[in-house]
């Protein structure tokens, strides 16, 4: 598995080759390194990292294996192809936002890959929203860290790491005579809370949703939720977050929602029911499969040959008794709002067991309150 270092820098490219020592020492190679930064931060990273051969001279001193890095390594933040200079305005943290949202969605899609952010470089706010990013996209294997350097030798212009050999440094904030080889450089791994099993799967792929967008699907989970199953479109909205459903789908649904709305204990499994009930199920289920426009296959198979003649006469019909496979395709739909909203959300209005084990007869169904849940009909409905 590829090893990343990622990390945000600005007017101290002296974090990487820092990180990359204190990494060393606690024997964690680094196969590739990402820096993500400003205009100005992108020349200085080039100049102290690449050209001066600061990382290059350390690997050469402790005998490291050698790491991916050229400039094409080093991102400049950018909004419409113009280089963001600093993080001077409220569109300057809206596009370092993006920017590094997009950036550790981007890296973390491969499974091949183990991410280290740090945080020890860059603007205040460009350190949040990696921190940030990476609670959001990061994995269980991926870890966050600050790299620690003792008193005196932070931010020093001519210090990148400790030397083996020694070399004179001058701190000209104090006057200090220092000696680069005395350095104290550690790592500190930073814990984070890990959001990605609650992120939608669309959210994970998308790599055009920003960070506002990002964070706003995920604060769905958190606000009063109210769904609205629009008939006219097939879709569960979900505070105005809408999941495209199949007709099968949103048929299912909907027969489910509608016995929340009846106020029903929710829906038996029809493997120990009568025929009887079973055939109720059954007229239930294909009245909402006629509102939504599923195929005749549907139909075929609760005993009804055309759709059509259901709509004019179901009561002509001998209908076949809903069955256990019919009943259990609610776990599909379940499948699918997991993967649009994410898994808490997902759950949350999800079709699901409402009886506690140990009883005999188990029932199945929306945990939402009545309330909460509307429908948009077509106006020839």
């Amino acid at each position: 598995m590829r090893h990343i270092l990622l990390a945000v820098t600005g007017l101290s490219p002296q974090v990487i080759t820092e990180t990359v020592y204190a990494m060393h020492m606690q024997q964690q190679p680094v196969d590739e390194i990402h820096i993500i930064t400003t205009a100005e931060g992108k020349k200085r990273a080039k100049l102290g990292l690449l050209t001066d051969g600061n990382l290059l001279q350390l690997l050469a001193d402790y005998a490291m294996p050698p790491i991916i890095f050229s400039e094409q390594h080093i991102h400049c933040i950018h909004n419409g192809g113009i280089d963001v200079k600093d993080a001077v305005s409220e569109e300057d943290h809206d596009t370092i936002a993006d920017f590094i949202t997009g950036k550790v969605r981007e890296l973390t899609r491969d499974d091949n890959t183990m991410i280290t952010a740090s945080i020890a470089g860059g603007r205040k706010t460009m350190t949040f929203y990696l921190g940030y990013a990476m609670s959001l996209f990061g994995r269980e294997y991926d870890a966050i860290s600050h790299v620690l350097v003792s008193e005196g030798y932070e931010n020093l212009h001519d210090f990148y790491y400790p030397t083996k050999q020694s070399k004179t440094l001058i701190n000209n904030r104090t006057d200090q005579v220092l000696d680069a080889k005395e350095a104290i450089v550690t790592l500190a791994n930073i814990p984070f809370v890990r959001m990605r099993k609650e992120m939608p799967e669309g959210l994970l792929n998308n790599s055009d949703s920003n960070f506002s967008a990002t964070v706003k699907n995920l604060n769905l989970q958190k606000e009063n939720l109210r769904i609205i199953l629009d008939l006219t479109k097939n879709q569960l909205v979900v505070n105005g977050n809408a999941c495209q459903l199949t007709p099968n789908d949103m048929a299912m649904y909907c027969w489910f929602a509608s016995s929340k709305l009846a106020h029903e204990e929710g829906l038996q499994n029809p493997q120990k029911m009568s025929i009887a009930q079973g055939l109720i199920y059954s007229e239930q289920y294909l009245n909402w499969a006629r509102l939504t426009g599923c195929d005749n296959k549907v139909f075929e198979g609760l005993g009804v040959t055309h759709k059509e003649d259901f709509n004019e006469a179901p009561e002509e019909y001998s209908l076949k008794a809903m069955d256990n496979k019919k009943f259990e395709s609610r776990t599909t739909v379940n499948k699918k709002l997991r993967s649009h909203y994410g898994n808490y959300l997902g759950e949350l209005i999800g079709i699901h067991k409402l009886t506690p084990n140990g009883v005999k007869i188990k029932r199945f169904g929306i945990m939402l309150a009545a309330q909460q849940i509307d429908f948009k009909y077509n106006d020839n409905a």
